[in-house]
This record gives structure tokens, sequence and C-alpha cells, in this order.
């Protein structure tokens, strides 16, 4: 990851590259002054207006993306960039490759499907927003191989869903009646391997569905989505091994998570306290027990 000279003082820009996504190059900036000239990406350019307002020409046209939409460049389209007012705008960039992105409409269609093509500039879409801003904020954090599932699982989701609402050409729901013992399968997968990083097509594979489909119908059926299931099942396991005093740091590194803050993070989120005091009061329990 590295940063750019500010050409204002309040400016800035971190660009970096999430390599397990076709080299994915991300950028998240906050420009004043900066005016990009007219140019061109061999790359998709999907843009995440967090603040203020972009003005921008694709392909001669002006357009105008305030905060809370989606900018929009096909591969190949000339495009400028400027701030729309004083306040500049700040923006989460994603970069996505075409072969990246006709694997997405594949999976979506689960058939082959060509480049997908977005006809408009700026959208206004609070649900693929907000996916967009939680995928782009994960990536930005770096070295973290056993959060694969999470990451897998927002890419394949957020991407899949900004095809299926906004691309010209949008590719129809796949309608396939999944038995329910094969999504039994898959929950069972992730129960007996909660430790191992686990890949999205790997448990996708167990259903035989395209991972887009898999996310659509364990989520229906379990209701929450495999890395959500995951992580709960490795709180749950968390809990089993601090009350038999095991060590806070080892207990994260054995049901696989990042390490101990990652644990505290998960643990407090779904049980309601830290694991500290989950194992404290657990061996307190014990000890008048066995009194």
């Amino acid at each position: 990851m590295r940063r750019s000279p500010s050409t204002a003082a309040c400016e800035t820009a971190t660009f970096w590259r999430a390599e397990e996504f076709d080299s994915l190059e991300l950028l998240r900036a906050h420009y004043i002054q900066h005016s990009f000239a007219p140019h061109t990406h061999e790359t998709y350019a999907i843009g995440v207006i967090s603040y203020g307002s972009e003005h921008f020409k694709r392909n001669k046209q002006q357009h105008a993306a305030p905060a809370g939409s989606i900018v929009l460049v096909n591969p190949g389209e000339v495009h400028t960039g400027q701030a729309a007012d004083e306040r500049g705008w700040a923006y989460r960039v994603f970069y996505p490759s075409a072969k990246v992105m006709q694997l997405a409409a594949t999976r979506v269609a689960d058939k082959p499907q060509a480049l997908p093509y977005f006809s408009q500039a700026v959208v206004q879409d609070d649900y693929v927003v907000g996916l967009m801003l939680k995928l782009h904020e994960s990536l930005e954090i770096k070295g973290l191989t056993n959060l694969s599932l999470e990451r897998e699982s927002q890419f394949v989701w957020a991407m899949g869903q900004l095809i299926l609402r906004h691309a010209s050409e949008r590719p129809a729901l796949l309608q396939q009646r999944v038995e329910r013992k094969a999504l039994h399968r898959a929950r069972e997968f992730l129960d007996h391997h909660y430790w191992q990083n686990v890949s999205l097509d790997q448990l996708a594979h167990q259903v035989h569905l395209s991972p887009f489909h898999f996310l659509r119908v364990f989520k229906e059926a379990f209701g929450l989505p495999p890395h959500a299931y995951l992580t709960q099942a490795r709180v749950l396991r968390a809990k089993q091994l601090l009350s038999v005093g095991n060590p806070i740091a080892q207990v994260a590194q054995d049901v696989g998570f990042v390490d101990q803050s990652h644990l505290n993070k998960h643990f407090k989120r779904l049980v309601g306290i830290t694991p500290r005091h989950y194992a404290d009061a657990t061996m307190d329990t014990h000890y008048y027990l066995s009194l």
C-alpha cells in the first residue's frame, strides 16, 4: 500500500492491490484541487462517493456524482474527474479487470456471460453502496488470509448485485431447487473445518452451485451468510476451550482467528463479553463447584 503526494494540504490518496482478485487495484482518496485529465482504463472503474460531489465526463457527457452514489466507467471509456465545489470529494474506487467482471456475471447467471456493460454513469442504490463500502474497507486490511471466505463472499455478492441491478443486460437469476440435505452438508463442513481457511468455492461445490447462488440459498436456509456462520462456529468452539482454562491467545489460533484481537472483537459481538471476562467467570464457577 502506498500513499501518493497530495496536491493540497487536505488531499490524501492511498492505493493498493488485492492480489486474490486478479490483482484488483483499489484507491481511497479525498481530492480538492486535483483534476483528472481525460484518460481511459483497461479495467472498469467503480467508485463510491462518500463525501462531497464529483463532476466528471464519460464519453463527452457531463455527470455529477453526489455522496452516496456510485460512479461507473466501462473499460476503454474516456473520462475525467474534478470536485464539484470547494469541499472536494472523497471516494473509494475499485478497478476490476474485464476477466473478473465477466466471471462475476457468469456466476450470477450460472452460465457463460458476455462482459457486463453499464450504460448509466451514476447510479443511486443504498444497498449496493453499503456492500461496496464494506468490501472496500475489508480489502484494505492486508495479510489476513484467515478472512478469505469473508472477503470472497463479500466480493462475489457485491459485484454480483451491482451487475444484477445495474448492468444494461442483466442476467436472469437462476431458479433452482436445492436439496436441504446438500445445504446441511455445507454447514457441517464449516462445523468440522472451522479452524481452516475455508474457501467459498469449496463450500459451493458441496451443493453444485455457483458461489453467488450458494451465498443466496445458504442465507435463505440458515439466516446467516457462510462467513458469518463460520465466525459463529469459531466463537462457540472458543467458548469450550476457554471454559477449561486454555490461554486466550492459543485459543484464538486454534479456532482459526487471525489473532487475539480478532477473537476479542467477534467474541464480544456475539457473546456480549470479552473472552477474558468469560474465561474468568467460567473458572470461578468451576472453583466454587469443586468446593
